[in-house]
């Protein structure tokens, strides 16, 4: 059923919460999300979830969001319940995330697609290509806003390897889409490496959907295609982005806080994965960054983090 009060407040709580995220409006500016929600939301619907779990969806050719509540409220869903229910806004806000980034006519016609959001292109054939890295993306925006949650866990994780190797304000980018040349070059890959990056991310999102959807019961086939995907997406990242700055700081005696803080959280991705992507990577550092440069940084790191006051839990410092 269309709940016109809830598409009023959906935009004004998308609107202040993507405008208090400062990659995001850095990027986009401050009219950006209130325009394109006005665009791109055309109606909200609220209906009854029939499996009792609250989720939300976002119909991109009816430029429509509909927001299904479990049984656990036991009148129709209002302004207040969701006002009061922080899962309840953070499914609302990934799906505006999706709205506010639905390609134009124009963008469409440009990069020969039927129809998009962010990085997902749907095609005139039918099919389509980079849900799962815009899944991860939309995800990743969520919790930079305030709103993170477990969802898309291994998609999330990519974006955050790219944030380390791109920066927080060059990732936001990726929204704009067009896998082929925009997004490629912000992955500074030729189109053929930003298809295959994509294609591989797609794959990590079906396996985790299969995963979920049979309760990881009778799984075992599922769980190995994914470890094998995300290993093999965590080495073209770990090899493109990361191996010359690595050469570098072995070559390098006197290391700055900011390079070794980058290091210190890229050890963190490839130590601290459970992938055989990860232990591929971490195998080929050399001995002399395992034995002699990185015990060195981790300890001058963690004079600066307990200089600064910040906490750090000790089983992730042991784990690294």
């Amino acid at each position: 059923m269309e709940n016109k009060e809830v598409r009023q407040y959906l935009i004004n709580f998308v609107e202040n919460t993507l405008n208090e995220c400062k990659s995001f409006s850095k990027v986009y500016g401050k009219e950006f999300v209130k325009e394109k929600l006005e665009e791109n939301v055309k109606k909200v619907n609220i209906d009854i979830s029939n499996d009792n779990i609250n989720k939300a969806l976002y119909d991109v050719q009816n430029s429509c969001i509909t927001l299904f509540y479990g049984n656990n409220f036991s009148k129709r869903l209002t302004v207040t319940d969701i006002e009061n229910n922080k899962k309840l806004k953070h499914l609302i806000l990934h799906e505006s995330i999706h709205a506010i980034f639905k390609r134009t006519k124009e963008e469409c016609k440009k990069i020969n697609i039927e129809d998009g959001t962010g990085v997902l292109e749907f095609y005139n054939n039918g099919q389509e290509l980079g849900r799962g890295f815009n899944e991860g993306l939309t995800e990743w925006i969520c919790q930079k806003a305030g709103y993170g949650e477990k969802s898309y866990p291994a998609e999330k994780d990519i974006i955050k390897i790219l944030e380390l190797a791109l920066g927080e304000e060059t990732v936001m980018k990726f929204c704009k889409g067009d896998i082929r040349e925009n997004v490629a070059k912000i992955l500074k890959m030729n189109e053929a490496e930003s298809i295959q990056l994509m294609t591989l991310v797609d794959k990590i999102y079906q396996d985790e959907k299969t995963i979920s959807e049979k309760e990881k019961v009778n799984c075992d086939q599922e769980i190995i295609e994914l470890d094998k995907n995300i290993s093999n997406v965590e080495s073209i990242l770990f090899d493109k982005y990361f191996k010359d700055e690595i050469e570098s700081a072995i070559n390098t005696n006197d290391l700055s806080e900011e390079t070794m803080q980058r290091l210190y959280e890229l050890s963190f991705y490839i130590n601290g994965g459970k992938t055989t992507g990860s232990e591929e990577f971490a195998s080929k550092l050399p001995l002399k960054f395992k034995n002699e440069i990185y015990p060195e940084i981790l300890k001058k790191i963690k004079k600066i983090i307990f200089k600064i006051g910040e906490i750090v839990d000790k089983k992730t410092i042991n784990k690294i």
